[in-house]
């Protein structure tokens, strides 16, 4: 019976995915440049999303982050990442949550080519990774062993990069901005 079952459910993923392939069709009917999605899962496949970041060619990401989520993936990976990210001379932008988490992180790792904003933890929600790069989008989650989805499109980045900076400017009326290591009080 259990492998009855397992069939079953197995073919009605099968019959579910068939019926939506016309639909995804005509999303991309008449579209010159498709969207590239990547997903990647597992401790290692967000690890690689990560590091997908470090080829930015604009030399700065726009992110807003999960309390701890690197962190609960691979707790030695974060410095490391950090590390090489700043020998590339690749900056970042952060609307962050103004937990203790953050707060340590940035007092006891100095950068100064990084620029945060800490908002109130208790009002605004952050349960996955934003990361915004190039012609990229990235979704990063530690929940149930990690996993993260890229989504390469000009198009689709262009509208989160406005998106993300509206936001930063409306981040800074509501919390605490932060160059390099120095918290100033807003």
């Amino acid at each position: 019976h259990v492998a009855e079952n397992t069939a079953k459910k197995q073919e009605q993923i099968r019959e579910g995915i068939e019926s939506i392939i016309p639909e995804l069709k005509a999303l991309h009917k008449g579209t010159k440049h498709r969207p590239k999605v990547k997903v990647f899962e597992g401790k290692q496949g967000l690890i690689n999303a990560f590091e997908d970041t470090l080829g930015s060619k604009e030399r700065m990401i726009r992110v807003s982050s999960a309390p701890g989520n690197l962190e609960k993936i691979k707790p030695d990976y974060l410095m490391r990442y950090v590390n090489k990210r700043l020998h590339l001379g690749i900056k970042m932008h952060g609307i962050h949550p103004n937990d203790k988490i953050h707060r340590g992180y940035i007092e006891n790792n100095p950068r100064n080519i990084d620029t945060y904003i800490l908002v109130p933890k208790g009002k605004y929600k952050f349960p996955v990774d934003l990361a915004i790069w190039d012609n990229k989008i990235g979704y990063m989650s530690a929940e149930k062993g990690g996993v993260a989805i890229i989504i390469e499109s000009k198009e689709m980045a262009d509208v989160m990069k406005n998106i993300f900076d509206l936001a930063w400017k409306q981040a800074k009326l509501l919390g605490q901005e932060v160059r390099g290591y120095k918290i100033k009080k807003s």
